[in-house]
């Protein structure tokens, strides 16, 4: 760069200025390694202590109906057969995460804890890569802000112990994206970790292809800023030999099962009609499942953080316009070319998945649910670490923070835990009851027969639960009986809502039945009905 004349000068000046400024140089380098090392604690408190919340009262959850889909085949001889089972019990997922899991009760045992350990261990891993991810956009600051939200969000602290697919997606996202954004920086070595991983996802979870329409349409702002379109179509061609596999995997799918699997979704989908805030939900406040949760007084949870992450949000395009504006003229280093495009994938990475998803459901097929895009979470963390760092003033940064924490906080404190059915105290509750084995159990709904038998002791297996789908039906259950009959039926509440069960109660009380009620579990209770056949009122139609 410089004539080689001048280079031993400007050496031996460097050389000169390091000697008699030694000591601004050890304090610099002090302050600089301090820094680095206040930033590494900091990471592995924010670590331990999502570790902490993700263990906490792990043995208290049940096995739930969709967890149970794949638990109740375990047993199976080999991996093949397990497999073959699993594809009949939940027909539209994907094998990977199954494959993981078969192997992991084999190494752990089937024990419930055991084998929640293993999300556990892929919930706690990804965050460290949320900081890298947020560090990349926003510096050490953001970072750890994001991995601190992430660590404590209680969806993620959540679907971190479900012993479904949702951990390992979220861990392999987060490869999938950190290796892009390298590669895309010149690292080419990278592509080849960003294209396993995004096979593996294709594998893991079905509807984690938005993903990759999500990195897709980054590339192609990439490409066109940089004016070079051999990467996108490059990229494109190396996931085609997967993604036709995939596609001849989804027309293998048996219908009819696919259609009982997926009984939920005309409910689901219009509830989703409100998709700022039930975006929000699950983007870190909460998820649909904790939005009517009393937290003070008449207010419950969700509706009082998806409003402030919404706040969130708006100061954050606020902030950032703001920043622009004093910038503007100025030229950008490279260091802060490469931070906006990873802004510009955070924003592609958190809207494109929820908006296809919700479009696909409207117009194709209904199947609407938050957690299948439950990775578009991740951007939200960093954008609200994001968010902290465009604040002007340290007070006001560690104010903020404070909030974020706090609205996360509220969250745990309004929904204690277990927060799963509580299915284990129901079925001993009724193993333990006189129940004749040629006495019906009405369950509903059917896909909870399986999650009654695998939760409960032994003598679940010799009672005659029968599964119920549609509530309307399950008052017809009760329309014939002698006088002083016993019968039982389990309703689970948050399949339901107050007023269907109260409805119920009604419809089998006016059938001439007395009902004695036991319920099992705080947000999500099951109720347990002893129902005898009152001698002197008759049952309608009699």
């Amino acid at each position: 760069m410089f004539p080689r004349k001048w280079e031993s000068s400007i050496i031996r000046a460097l050389l000169g200025l390091a000697v008699r400024e030694d000591l601004n140089i050890h304090t610099m380098t002090t302050n600089l390694t301090r820094t680095q090392a206040l930033v590494v604690v900091a990471l592995i408190g924010i670590t331990t202590s999502g570790t902490f919340l993700r263990l906490w009262a792990l043995d208290r959850e049940s096995a739930y109906s969709d967890e149970v889909a794949s638990l109740q085949h375990l047993s199976a001889p080999d991996l093949g057969e397990f497999l073959r089972r699993v594809r009949v019990s939940d027909p539209p997922m994907t094998p990977g995460y199954f494959i993981v899991e078969y192997a992991w009760a084999r190494l752990t045992g089937n024990s419930l804890y055991a084998l929640r350990l293993l999300s556990v261990a892929l919930g706690v891993a990804s965050i460290p890569l949320v900081f890298l991810l947020g560090q990349g956009a926003y510096g050490a600051l953001g970072g750890l802000t994001a991995a601190g939200l992430f660590a404590v969000s209680l969806p993620q602290v959540y679907y971190a112990q479900e012993m479904r697919p949702y951990a390992l997606v979220l861990c392999l996202a987060l490869v999938a994206s950190l290796s892009m954004l390298r590669a895309v920086r010149g690292g080419r070595a990278w592509w080849a970790v960003n294209i396993a991983a995004n096979v593996a996802l294709m594998w893991t979870h079905l509807f984690t292809v938005l993903f990759l329409l999500a990195q897709g349409a980054f590339l192609v702002f990439v490409s066109l800023r940089r004016r070079r379109s051999r990467v996108f179509l490059w990229w494109t061609a190396a996931h085609a030999p997967s993604a036709l596999l995939l596609l001849a995997w989804v027309e293998s799918i048996d219908r009819a099962n696919l259609e009982v699997a997926a009984a939920w979704r005309n409910e689901i989908v219009h509830s989703y009609l409100q998709p700022l805030g039930d975006f929000l939900l699950f983007s870190g406040a909460g998820v649909p499942l904790f939005r009517d949760v009393p937290a003070i007084g008449s207010l419950n949870a969700g509706s009082i953080m998806w409003r402030f992450f919404a706040l969130v949000f708006a100061l954050h395009i606020a902030l950032g316009v703001w920043r622009w504006k004093m910038r503007a003229g100025g030229s950008d280093s490279e260091t802060e070319g490469s931070s906006r495009e990873t802004r510009c994938f955070l924003w592609t990475w958190l809207v494109v998945p929820p908006a296809a998803l919700f479009l696909l459901s409207a117009l194709l097929y209904a199947c609407h649910s938050s957690r299948y895009v439950l990775y578009s979470s991740l951007p939200f963390f960093v954008l609200a670490g994001g968010t902290v760092t465009l604040v002007p003033r340290r007070a006001l940064q560690g104010l903020l923070i404070a909030a974020l924490l706090f609205m996360q906080g509220l969250a745990h404190h309004a929904y204690p835990r277990p927060w799963r059915p509580d299915i284990a105290s129901a079925a001993a509750f009724l193993a333990e009851q006189d129940v004749s084995p040629a006495t019906p159990v009405v369950v509903h709904i059917m896909a909870d027969v399986p999650s009654m038998r695998f939760n409960g002791p032994p003598r679940m297996e010799e009672l005659a639960l029968t599964g119920e789908n549609a509530i309307e039906g399950v008052p017809a259950h009760f329309d014939i009986a002698e006088s002083g009959e016993t019968r039982w039926l389990v309703l689970f509440q948050h399949q339901l809502g107050d007023a269907v069960i109260a409805r119920t109660e009604r419809a089998i009380g006016e059938r001439g039945w007395s009902i004695e009620k036991n319920s099992f579990g705080y947000a999500s209770p099951i109720h347990v009905y002893r129902l005898r056949r009152d001698r002197a009122t008759p049952a309608a139609g009699d």
